[in-house]
């Protein structure tokens, strides 16, 4: 009698286990996905963006313009920035996107001293009912501090290139302001800035200190989720 319950315990151990093996099933890689951020600012025309080929990835931008995220293969990825209206190629590189993962390319200061730069975006939201901003320097002469509602919140000392981490808020509009410590100047100044519930920013500001027209100092986003 002993032996007959131990079995039948030991059998119903075995199903339970394979069961839940098999519901669980095999798991899947995401194809990384990609926002790219235009900030050259003495290029005002379309720039072509190709990922590997055309055929493969091809979007287009402007000066303080953007493209969403969409997804691109994994591994080592050939990048060309081209501007359309002359063919003209301003840069070429290769970087690396891995499976399961968000990055940000951003394209930046002027013509003649073109940089690219990547990073990951890889923030979850404590409160889905929430948004959340991440800051960027794309003004090359600048080291910037920046304040939400008159509160520096340890957003400051960003050079050129430089990126925050991201602010957990709740959705109600808040003031953004930009100082340049360099120049002791207010750069910017954004009123009632209000992000979607869930969604998370990288909000980024371009231009040139002192510059004029279409160089002066601002600001745009791009949601990464």
């Amino acid at each position: 009698m002993y032996k007959n319950i131990v079995f039948l315990i030991s059998l119903c151990f075995i199903i339970i286990n394979s069961c839940s093996k098999d519901d669980t099933g095999p798991t899947t890689s995401k194809a990384p996905i990609v926002s790219f951020i235009d900030g050259i600012y003495d290029q005002f025309g379309v720039l072509a963006v190709v990922v590997k080929d055309s055929t493969t990835y091809y979007e287009k931008m402007g000066f303080g313009g953007n493209i969403p995220p969409k997804n691109v293969p994994s591994g080592a990825n050939f990048i060309k920035f081209t501007e359309t209206t002359t063919s003209n190629q301003l840069f070429a590189t290769n970087i690396n996107f891995n499976n399961n993962k968000n990055y940000t390319v951003a394209i930046c200061n002027k013509k003649s001293s073109v940089e690219v730069f990547s990073f990951e975006n890889n923030f979850s939201l404590a409160d889905t009912n929430n948004t959340a901003f991440r800051f960027l320097n794309l003004i090359p002469n600048s080291n910037l501090q920046i304040t939400i509602n008159g509160l520096s919140m340890g957003l400051t000392n960003y050079n050129f290139k430089g990126f925050s981490n991201y602010v957990e808020l709740p959705i109600t509009p808040v003031t953004i302001k930009v100082k340049d410590l360099i120049s002791n100047k207010d750069l910017i100044t954004v009123n009632n800035y209000k992000g979607f519930p869930k969604k998370i920013y990288n909000i980024y500001f371009i231009g040139v200190v002192g510059g004029t027209g279409g160089q002066i100092p601002s600001f745009s986003s791009v949601a990464v989720n």
